[in-house]
């Protein structure tokens, strides 16, 4: 059985140095002075970069920030309670357009399988990563201080990966949720074994509206 996708919480304003109390102005201040520090090529590391740019995105908009004050969550719960039901409804009405004997069961494999191939496409994604940052290092410029331009290019390629793998993560954690959501469900048809089958690819991603 899938396990439920909790993650500890991050404190954004340790991230970037700060209190609570910081005003919008401290907060960009805050940011444009650790981001240069931790940009990679100033001897810090992505993700460093990664945790700040999210805590930056967070904490400078003025309605995630009031939720994740109140809340201690960054992700819009209004909009994520939404993506896991309709989740819910588009398997049990895939499970009723394949006419199958045992709906509740059906819709527990077909998430099971979409749970599968995300984590699949996420680690596939943060070994890419792996390979990225082991060859960046094995090109560097004759004069110390000049701009490598390698490194620059793993950097953006780095960066798109990263924001590949938070997207990735988020669906994972609607997928695990919708499917804890279906324990609140009970059957009363005959048990089967059902096998759902999504998709062609060796990595199929569910998609969300």
């Amino acid at each position: 059985m899938p396990q439920s996708n909790q993650q500890p919480k991050i404190n954004h304003y340790e991230t970037l140095g700060l209190d609570s109390s910081a005003s919008k102005d401290e907060i960009k201040r805050a940011y444009r002075a650790k981001a240069k520090q931790s940009h990679p090529d100033k001897g810090g590391n992505h993700a460093e970069m990664s945790a700040l740019t999210r805590a930056f995105h967070v904490l400078g908009d003025e309605d995630r920030r009031k939720q994740y004050d109140q809340t201690g969550s960054d992700s819009p719960r209004q909009d994520r309670e939404s993506e896991i039901l309709g989740l819910l409804m588009q398997v049990f009405a895939e499970g009723l357009q394949k006419e199958v004997p045992h709906v509740l069961n059906f819709a527990k494999k077909f998430i099971s399988t979409l749970i599968e191939q995300q984590e699949q496409f996420t680690s596939k994604q943060r070994k890419i990563k792996a390979r990225l940052l082991e060859r960046r290092g094995k090109i560097i410029t004759k004069k110390k201080g000049d701009v490598n331009l390698f490194h620059q290019l793993i950097d953006r390629e780095i960066i798109q990966i990263d924001a590949q793998v938070a997207i990735s993560e988020y669906k994972e954690g609607i997928l695990k949720e919708g499917y804890d959501r279906l324990g609140e469900y009970k059957s009363r048809e005959k048990d089967t074994v059902i096998t759902a089958t999504t998709g062609t690819g060796d990595y199929t991603i569910y998609s969300f509206k």
